[in-house]
């Protein structure tokens, strides 16, 4: 807003030049002048000076329109005061479905809570779309598996992801080659699945980080893995696999789907979780960044906060792992895991992911 328009708004407000000049700190000269050039440039008389001062009806159009003038310049001045400052802006964050269902909402209530004016657009989508997404602008940032270097990336390593396997006892013993491999499995934490030929399996898209290690995997062992059932979507498999039709490999960031899974109770078998025989490696987790893109402070805290709340998480799961399974529960064994909600003091939701027991086995 020029000076002119700003003297216009001091005149109207004490509607009185003398006064209104003293708080522009101007003589009341230099005001009138201010009024007179407003006249001139929209060729109307703002004021009737007798009997007393007063706004003409096209004074009173302009005073109305410069006060909302006014009012969007200062809100723009904040709003580019905050965008300076790194409090205010957009980031567009890329990630695959699932893990944005376990990811997101303690992390967004926590950086919503700091960054209250930063607006987040999640993009839902597999690493293989994401990458050009990246490159093309279209989003600021993805989180991705084992993603490959890049001179266009930066990538910063979040964590690891170990692979497991899921499936129901029900489905190990009719593939099982005997019944006694049958029970040395589920007494155990760990699968041969070469005693499960001919697993009915659930799988991801060819060309993934996931698969391509799993793939590996079964190579080594000379494996001919059957994928009955394609989909991106660990929450499908998950549901899938608790009906007994199939079997999977698992991220161990997803353990927690299984907890619920387990937990809804609808059928026979809770769901068992087993690490692979002779698998040593792991995948790594990514945030994958733009190399030329500028990061105000507001995406800076976001990448920081992202990676507490990953190795929080991580943290939280890895007592998912790693326990020995057996199919029933006994005091003692409810007792290792005290917890508030067993009825022995321990956490149904651990016990079935780790033990395979229901509450009602403890009673």
């Amino acid at each position: 807003m020029n000076s002119s328009a700003k003297m216009f708004l001091l005149a109207v407000e004490e509607m009185n030049f003398t006064k209104a000049a003293c708080r522009a700190f101007i003589t009341q000269q230099c005001l009138s002048a201010h009024i007179k050039k407003l006249e001139e440039e929209y060729g109307i008389k703002l004021f009737e000076r007798t009997p007393k001062l007063r706004l003409t009806p096209a004074g009173e159009s302009l005073y109305y329109s410069l006060r909302q003038i006014q009012i969007v310049e200062a809100a723009m001045i904040e709003k580019l005061s905050d965008i300076k400052a790194g409090m205010r802006g957009e980031i567009i964050f890329g990630i695959n479905a699932t893990r944005a269902r376990i990811i997101l909402p303690d992390f967004f209530t926590e950086y919503h809570q700091r960054f209250p004016l930063v607006k987040l657009s999640i993009i839902l989508d597999d690493m293989r779309n994401l990458v050009p997404k990246l490159l093309n602008g279209k989003i600021d940032m993805f989180l991705g598996i084992d993603c490959i270097s890049s001179n266009d990336f930066n990538i910063l390593p979040l964590g690891r992801d170990e692979i497991l396997f899921i499936a129901t006892e029900t489905i190990l013993q009719k593939f099982a080659v005997s019944a006694d491999i049958y029970k040395q499995t589920i007494a155990s934490d760990e699968i041969n699945l070469l005693n499960f030929p001919g697993l009915p399996f659930a799988g991801n898209y060819d060309g993934s980080s996931f698969n391509n290690l799993v793939k590996k995997y079964l190579d080594s062992l000379n494996i001919q893995q059957k994928i009955v059932f394609s989909v991106s979507d660990y929450e499908l498999q998950i549901s899938l696999c608790a009906r007994n039709l199939l079997v999977a490999f698992c991220p161990k960031t997803v353990l927690n789907k299984v907890i619920e899974q387990n937990n809804k109770n609808v059928y026979d078998k809770p769901l068992r979780i087993f690490k692979l025989n002779g698998l040593k490696d792991s995948l790594r987790i990514d945030l994958i960044t733009h190399k030329n893109a500028y990061q105000p402070h507001f995406v800076k805290e976001f990448v920081k906060l992202l990676q507490e709340h990953v190795q929080k998480y991580d943290q939280l799961i890895a007592g998912y792992t790693g326990l020995k399974a057996s199919n029933s529960c006994s005091r003692a064994q409810c007792t290792t895991y005290t917890q508030a909600g067993h009825p022995h003091g321990a956490a149904q939701e651990q016990l079935t992911l780790k033990t395979g027991c229901k509450a009602e086995d403890c009673k």
